[in-house]
């Protein structure tokens, strides 16, 4: 799973802060910091987190947690390529 580091790739792509993000999301920014530094196990994340987070940044559940989002130089908030992942 790559929910970990996706998460922090596109939340630093947004170039937003964790509490930016529990801004936007209502996620609280100490289970983002959990999440992003491998204190919490991805697989007790829940899927509304998960669900949260994916729509946040408009990209699939699946690309969100399966996917390096990495090798796709386009994926941010409000990119509108992000069909092509």
């Amino acid at each position: 799973m790559n929910i970990k580091r996706n998460l922090k790739l596109l939340r630093n792509r947004a170039n937003l802060s964790q509490r930016e993000i529990e801004k936007y999301t209502g996620i609280s920014y100490l289970t983002i910091f959990r999440i992003e530094t491998g204190k919490t196990s991805e697989q007790k994340i829940t899927i509304d987190t998960i669900s949260k987070l994916a729509s946040f940044f408009q990209v699939t559940i699946d690309d969100f947690i399966y996917k390096d989002l990495s090798q796709f130089e386009n994926v941010s908030p409000g990119d509108t390529e992000r069909n092509h992942l």
